[in-house]
């Protein structure tokens, strides 16, 4: 467990900034973005950069910018919306516009890619104390630390100091004052797919939501395989938003679920998570296995999940459920056919 020799917020900030940054192929530091005009310019060059063969040798101009900025926002309305569009077509989020020039055409342009994790296009940066404020008139407000993938802002970091009573409580209700007044509806902010709070001693996680439907029971510790709990800031960043695991943990493991008006985005357990994933190996090396999970603990979503990674793969066609009751065949129907609007397959029982 790391150590610091002070226990101040901007110290915790720091020394985070620190560990994302360590290794091969982590978090670059981008000291240089400060404000929302900041990372609007810094997504521009992104998109350049991923779309070279779809701009050729036509940059893209301002009122094209403008176009893309408007479409982005129209995308991600709510974290909902946000989600279903981060997951894509095939994995791929993207954005078409009219040239200016109307004799170039539309194009067609990559945002952000569920299928390069931890290579190809993705690109991965960390942030901190951007400045932002609603309107001109209202007190500027400054977000922590801030996780891009190619240069949309993905996770949300609050701290609080170490010795705040309750502070990763604390950070909770910042984050949800914040979402209360609008700082993270259209702008670019709106991507958020994952918050994370911590008092450096104490560290936990939810998905994004409407201010309405952000509360305290969707706050969730990450545990190890062995069931330890990872509480320390510092480590919980090691195991969880290292690279490629924190894209992975946006593109698999954070789930949109569509209910007549009843839409969220949800991520699922750590005890989920390494099921799954052990799952996985053990189909890969046509093994036999098992998850045990006890009643309520969200067994239909994990097989939700484990289905829809293995129907990616080659060489898998289907997978089929055994069901021993009736009235258990229509409610997994049900849930599969709420959690599938991400998923192109068909669901029949």
């Amino acid at each position: 467990m790391c150590k610091i020799p002070r226990n101040d917020e901007a110290t915790i900030e720091k020394h985070l900034i620190d560990v994302l940054g360590q290794g091969h192929n982590q978090w670059n530091y981008r000291e240089d973005l400060k404000s929302e005009e900041d990372l609007w310019r810094n997504l521009r060059q992104k998109i350049t950069q991923n779309n070279l063969s779809e701009i050729k040798e036509h940059p893209i101009t301002d009122k094209e910018f403008d176009s893309i900025k408007m479409e982005l926002l129209t995308h991600t309305k709510t974290p909902f919306h946000a989600a279903k569009w981060l997951k894509g077509e095939n994995g791929i989020a993207r954005i078409t516009i009219e040239r200016e020039d109307a004799s170039l055409g539309a194009m067609s342009l990559i945002l952000y890619s569920n299928q390069d994790i931890g290579g190809g296009i993705s690109t991965y940066e960390v942030v901190n104390q951007i400045a932002k404020r609603k309107t001109d008139d209202e007190r500027e407000r400054r977000f922590d630390v801030t996780l891009l993938i190619n240069g949309l802002p993905i996770v949300q970091i609050e701290l609080k100091q170490a010795g705040a009573k309750d502070g990763y409580f604390q950070a909770f209700n910042q984050i949800k004052k914040y979402a209360e007044e609008g700082m993270f509806r259209n702008n670019i902010f709106s991507t958020l797919q994952l918050f994370v709070v911590s008092n450096e001693k104490t560290t936990r996680y939810f998905a994004n939501a409407l201010p309405k439907n952000m509360d305290r029971k969707f706050l969730f510790s990450w545990r190890t395989t062995d069931n330890r709990k990872v509480d320390n800031v510092y480590e919980f960043c090691k195991q969880v938003l290292n690279i490629p695991d924190a894209h992975r943990l946006i593109a698999h493991y954070t789930i949109v679920s569509e209910d007549h008006d009843n839409r969220a985005l949800m991520v699922l357990h750590p005890y989920q998570i390494h099921a799954i994933e052990a799952l996985f190996t053990s189909a890969m090396k046509h093994e036999s296995g098992y998850v045990w999970h006890a009643t309520g603990s969200g067994k239909t979503l994990t097989s939700f999940v484990a289905t829809k990674l293995l129907a990616r793969k080659s060489g898998v066609d289907r997978t089929i459920m055994v069901i021993d009751r009736i009235d258990l065949d229509s409610q997994t129907t049900s849930e599969f056919t709420k959690l599938a609007s991400d998923f192109n397959t068909g669901i029949s029982s």
